[in-house]
Order: C-alpha cells, then sequence, then structure tokens
C-alpha cells in the first residue's frame, strides 16, 4: 500500500518532526519513506529510510539517510539530550 504523507506535526520519542510530507509505503511489517521533508530542531532536511517491525515489535528497525538542507541549531539538538559525539551530523 502506498500513501502520500502531509503531517503538520509528529511527536516520536523526544523529537517533534514539523510539516512531514512524502510518500509511504507499507509492505511485510515496515514502512518505506521516501523521500520524506521535514522541518526538526529548527532545520530542515529530507529522509530516506524504513520503520520495520517485521522481526522485532519489541526491537524495530529504523534505517534512515538525512539529507540535511538547514543546518539546525546545536541548543536545539542538544536540548533532546544528545551530545556532539552523538550527533556528528547536525553539529
Amino acid at each position: 500500500m502506498t500513501l502520500s504523507a502531509d503531517f503538520k506535526k509528529i511527536l516520536f520519542q523526544k523529537m517533534e518532526l514539523d510539516n512531514v510530507t512524502g510518500k509511504l509505503i507499507v509492505a511485510d511489517g515496515a514502512v518505506r519513506m521516501t523521500p520524506l521533508s521535514l522541518n526538526a530542531f529548527g532545520g530542515a532536511m529530507v529522509a530516506n529510510g524504513i520503520y520495520s517491525t517485521a522481526e522485532s515489535v519489541v526491537r524495530p528497525m529504523v534505517d534512515f539517510d538525512l539529507d540535511i538542507q538547514k543546518k539546525p541549531p546545536l541548543k536545539n539538538v542538544r536540548a533532546i539530550g544528545h551530545d556532539s559525539e552523538d550527533c556528528p551530523h547536525f553539529c
């Protein structure tokens, strides 16, 4: 099943994602997102990836590539509990 995504806001753990748009492909216990444009942490990015519970619903597999269009401020990334060692792609 293929769906068009257009969400104003998504809350995922400590992260708030805004203006999420893109294509979602749901099949075989997984959601593939290609490409997914979004705003997060005060920046803008495009994500391509998969969220899968096919092997485990307790520990889902998450694999994303990010193309950061507008780098978020470091203080915003640290506010969600990440330090510079955890976020070399943002910082």
